[in-house]
C-alpha cells in the first residue's frame, strides 16, 4: 500500500498539472467508488464539476483536491489505484481497464487540448471521498488519523511512543497514532535509528526517541525526493514509477547481508507485517529475547 511518501510525492506532481485547470466534464464509472459526505448531491457536483482546482492538501497517505467554490475530493489509494493525469498524446502510454473515474481538464491558454485526470483501481481498496469543504473532510474523515508523520514534533513524538507499551513496530504502524508510516518506512526508519522492532515504545529513552523521530523525518525525506518506491503498481501523476526501492537498507531483503555489519538480517512477522531488521545493529530496548518475543 502507498505510504506518506508515496502519496506526497504524487500530491507534488499532480499540483502543477491541475491548479488553474477547470474540471469541465467527469465520468464515475463505478458509483461504489464515490462515498459522498453530509447530505446527497449529485454526481456531478460532487465530481467538482464546473470548479477550477485551487489546491491539493495530504494527510498521512490520503490527499484531497480543492476547487475554487470550496468543494473537495478526498482519494485514498487504497492498494491498487493510481491517479494521473493524461493528454492526448501521452493517454496511449497508461493502462486503459480499471479506469473507475476520469476528469476533463481545461485551461484558458489551452484552447484545443485538453487532459484528463484518471483514477483506475484494479482491486477496489481504494476510493473517493465527495465533501463540501476541506474542513468537513477534515473533520468527517481525516480527524480518525493522528497527527502527520512529517509534521509531528519530537516531544509530542515521545509523549506518543510513552503513552503505549505496545512494540515500536505496532506502534508505528498505528494510524490513529502517526499516519502515513506503512511497513516499508517502520523498517527502514527502525533501521536509521538502530533501535529493533520489537523494543517496547515506552522504555525508548528520551534520546532514543529524538533518533527514531530524526530517523523518520529523515527517510521519509529521502523517499519522497526518490519518488516513493514501486514495488509493483504505485504511479506518481505523471505514470512514472517511484525510485527508492534501491535504497531500501531492509525492507524485502530479509536473509541478506546487513548492508552496515553483514550479519544476515532477521525477517518474521511481527504486528501482522512481515518485518526485516539486522540483530546486531538494532538494539532491543525493553525486551530481553527478539526470538521467544516474536513467539
Amino acid at each position: 500500500m502507498p505510504e506518506l511518501p508515496e502519496i506526497e510525492h504524487l500530491r507534488r506532481t499532480l499540483e502543477p498539472l491541475l491548479v488553474g485547470r477547470r474540471i469541465a466534464q467527469a465520468t464515475l464509472h463505478r458509483q461504489d467508488m464515490l462515498c459522498q459526505l453530509g447530505p446527497h448531491c449529485a454526481t456531478r457536483q460532487s465530481m467538482m464539476v464546473g470548479g477550477t482546482v485551487k489546491a491539493l492538501h495530504r494527510h498521512g497517505k490520503n490527499f484531497s483536491i480543492e476547487v475554487h467554490d470550496g468543494r473537495v475530493l478526498g482519494v485514498h489509494l487504497g492498494m491498487t489505484a493510481q491517479c494521473f493525469v493524461t493528454t492526448a498524446q501521452s493517454d496511449d502510454r497508461q493502462p486503459k481497464n480499471h479506469r473507475h473515474a476520469v476528469w476533463i481538464l481545461s485551461h484558458p491558454q489551452e484552447k484545443t487540448l485538453r487532459a484528463r485526470l484518471v483514477f483506475r483501481d484494479p482491486r477496489r481498496f481504494g476510493g473517493l471521498v465527495a465533501a463540501a469543504s476541506q474542513t468537513e473532510l477534515e473533520t468527517l474523515r481525516w480527524s480518525r488519523l493522528g497527527t502527520d508523520a512529517l509534521a509531528v514534533r519530537s516531544v509530542e513524538f515521545r509523549q506518543l511512543l510513552r503513552s503505549t507499551h505496545r512494540s515500536l513496530k505496532s506502534a508505528l504502524l498505528d494510524q490513529s497514532m502517526i499516519a502515513g508510516l506503512g511497513n516499508i518506512y517502520v523498517d527502514e526508519s527502525l533501521f536509521a535509528a538502530r533501535l529493533h522492532p520489537l523494543s517496547i515504545s515506552s522504555a525508548l529513552t528520551a534520546a532514543q526517541s529524538n533518533r527514531l523521530h530524526r530517523a523518520i523525518q529523515k527517510v521519509l525525506v529521502r523517499a519522497i525526493d526518490a519518488g516513493g518506491s514501486t514495488l509493483r503498481d504505485y504511479r506518481d501523476g505523471n505514470g512514472d514509477r517511484g525510485a527508492f526501492v534501491p535504497k531500501h537498507q531492509v525492507y524485502g531483503r530479509g536473509r541478506l547481508p546487513c548492508s552496515v555489519c553483514g550479519e544476515q538480517l532477521e525477517r518474521s512477522a511481527i504486528a501482522q507485517r512481515t518485518s526485516v531488521w539486522c540483530s546486531q545493529c538494532q538494539q532491543r530496548v525493553g525486551i530481553t529475547d527478539a526470538r521467544s518475543a516474536i513467539g
